[in-house]
């Protein structure tokens, strides 16, 4: 017989058929078993692959493509082979251009070169604009008005007495808040133009030149008159210049004919040098200057 163990005292725990297994100390790492159920086997060693041979490639079978061109030599073949149009902007030099001298039969007389910064200004798109928009603002009539409590007709006496009708209380009957009383803040007659800058107002007009001399769309004559004030004989100066569309001539026009005969022509307008504007230029498909005036534009817009 065993002895029973003492009260309080732990023993271990031992099951039936099995004995216990010492613990290994702490810091000791486990030894492997001597023995196990399963063995490991050694990798075997595994036969070296018969390397394939590798199908061929598409792109091998396809002879190489030429190589192409840069962009800019195709350019300036492209640019060889067609034809320039003809413009009346032949040579450019330091920033100049020298332009055909017509008459008014349309035949070569000369060649002046124009030169200043009224015909050599690279187009500013922003600064055209905002000369374009000044111009519509100041065309503006700003006609519109109304009257107020003040101006409409009407007695100024008290309509009932203040108290006792049952009646919102008036004063007027001229109030806005009545039928036929004056108008709250309406519109009265105003300006909508404002100032622009002059050099701004240069800058716009020299580049509206400069793109319609670059586009070919400038003539020069050497000079402009009519013998008669007549539309006829104006429709025949421009038809024999070939100017299709609307025309903006640049003259003095001291006697008044070619104003008169361009009045019943849509699309036509006479205009003087100081009166030249970046609205107008842009508005008319051609700009004819006279001989005469290319002196007096460049005094008044230089």
């Amino acid at each position: 017989m065993t002895a029973a163990p003492k009260k309080g005292s732990k023993a271990p725990a031992v099951s039936a058929g099995r004995t216990a297994k010492p613990k290994a100390p702490r810091g000791e790492s486990k030894a492997p078993a001597a023995s196990s159920r399963r063995a490991v086997k050694p990798a075997a060693a595994r036969p070296p692959r018969k390397a394939a041979s590798a199908p061929p490639s598409k792109r091998a079978a396809k002879p190489a493509a030429p190589r192409r061109a840069p962009r800019e030599a195709v350019k300036t073949e492209a640019a060889a082979q067609t034809p320039r149009p003809k413009a009346e902007a032949v040579v450019v030099v330091s920033g100049s251009r020298v332009v055909d001298v017509l008459n008014m039969k349309k035949q070569k007389v000369g060649q002046i070169e124009l030169t200043g910064r009224m015909f050599s200004t690279s187009p500013n798109a922003v600064l055209i604009h905002e000369a374009v928009v000044m111009q519509q603002a100041a065309m503006r009539q700003g006609t519109a008005a109304t009257k107020g409590r003040g101006e409409v007709s009407g007695s100024g006496r008290k309509p009932w007495k203040q108290k006792g009708t049952g009646r919102a209380r008036a004063g007027s009957i001229r109030s806005p808040l009545w039928r036929g009383g004056g108008v709250t803040f309406g519109p009265t007659p105003r300006g909508y133009g404002y100032a622009f800058p002059r050099k701004k107002g240069r800058a716009a007009l020299a580049g509206a030149l400069s793109a319609k001399l670059a586009q070919g769309e400038l003539v020069v004559l050497d000079e402009l008159s009519l013998a008669e004030a007549k539309t006829k004989a104006m429709v025949g100066v421009l038809n024999t210049l070939g100017l299709e569309g609307s025309v903006l001539i640049v003259n003095r026009d001291e006697s008044g004919k070619l104003t008169r005969a361009s009045n019943n022509l849509r699309g036509v307008t006479v205009i003087d040098v100081p009166g030249l504007n970046v609205y107008d230029v842009l508005a008319h498909r051609h700009v004819v200057l006279v001989q005469s005036d290319l002196k007096r534009l460049g005094e008044v817009w230089a």
